[in-house]
């Protein structure tokens, strides 16, 4: 596992991220956490190195490198990752939690082995804290396995507010998936100056982006990119609105 740590290191490097920063995101108290990770002295579990992963911005696989295929994933896991098009990584770590689950047997406590298709549902999604290292789950919904093909990520959140009524109402959860971009038109989770995240219409004119509400009560915000304007972080494209009766 060498090879994990060297790339931690070598990417916080890339990113021009100090040990500190680095500890903030993946929920360690301080930057020795992170000295004695670099230097290969504590174990990581697979959910951990999907956190550094999503605090690098790089893929887990990315960050394992040859250690990836040699020690995490076997041939069998592999052929099945192929066939069936999901992620390599998402299905060692359904496995491993399945393993667990086995080991514990009849004397343990409660314990959930995430299914693959099962996604967490955010309260809210605090400003500069990755997803993967958010602990505010409100619970957690099913979602078609066949959405996660090609390795695609979602992750599940509580409609606040009624900016967006009447298509969306508070209480609501909505199904994101996670990328950095979107096109003109789609309704996404959004961050503005590095706020919490929010629920906006995201439409594209030039070299300006409107966040646009759907109630007409609400403003839209402007964004132009210049110097000193507020920054706006796309987080996701809403994909499903799930609402109970």
């Amino acid at each position: 596992m060498l090879e994990l740590y060297r790339n931690i290191k070598k990417f916080r490097t890339q990113n021009e991220m100090s040990q500190a920063e680095l500890a903030r995101l993946t929920g360690y108290t301080d930057r020795s956490s992170i000295a004695k990770i670099e230097k290969g002295l504590v174990d990581l579990s697979l959910s951990k190195i999907e956190v550094f992963a999503d605090a690098l911005g790089v893929d887990p696989g990315e960050l394992m490198g040859d250690d990836w295929e040699s020690t995490v994933v076997d041939n069998a896991r592999l052929d099945i990752a192929d066939h069936f098009d999901y992620n390599a990584f998402d299905i060692a770590k359904f496995q491993e939690a399945e393993h667990l689950d086995a080991t514990l047997g009849e004397n343990r406590l409660e314990y959930n082995a995430n299914p693959l298709n099962r996604i967490p549902i955010y309260g809210t999604i605090p400003a500069g804290i990755p997803i993967a290292a958010i602990q505010d789950i409100e619970g957690y919904e099913e979602i078609d396995p066949s959405m996660l093909r090609g390795g695609k990520r979602y992750f599940g959140l509580k409609v606040k507010g009624n900016s967006m009524y009447p298509m969306f109402m508070e209480g609501d959860t909505i199904i994101v998936r996670q990328q950095p971009d979107c096109e003109s038109g789609q309704v996404c989770a959004v961050r503005v100056n590095g706020d919490d995240a929010t629920l906006k219409k995201v439409i594209k004119q030039g070299a300006t982006t409107v966040l646009q509400p759907l109630n007409p009560e609400y403003e839209p915000m402007f964004f132009v990119g210049s110097a000193g304007e507020p920054s706006l972080e796309i987080m996701g494209v809403v994909v499903e609105i799930r609402r109970k009766l």
